[in-house]
């Protein structure tokens, strides 16, 4: 993952991967919809995806393999600065 210093230059998007039967995704859903309202265009975009508990947890797994998630994540949400479900 990128270090924070890397967010100036990246594009404005975030992402949220979650199961849909779980609150805090929800929440994490809102929190980040309501920033880029706030944002007056500063945040371009925010992606979600609210998957069964088991492809959620599918998807993590890979994701961990891949180097993208702290391999000690293992929970929902997963919290992204970039698209990661369509990355470039």
């Amino acid at each position: 993952m990128a270090d924070e210093s890397d967010f100036s230059v990246a594009p404005k998007v975030y992402s949220i991967a979650g199961y849909q039967n779980c609150s805090y995704y929800h929440d994490a859903v809102a929190a980040a919809e309501k920033i880029s309202k706030e944002s007056v265009g500063d945040v371009t975009s925010v992606t979600q995806a609210g998957w069964s508990r088991r492809t959620f947890l599918n998807w993590l797994e890979e994701q961990r393999r891949l180097g993208n998630v702290n391999p000690s994540h293992r929970s929902s949400p997963a919290c992204f600065h970039g698209n990661v479900f369509e990355p470039q």
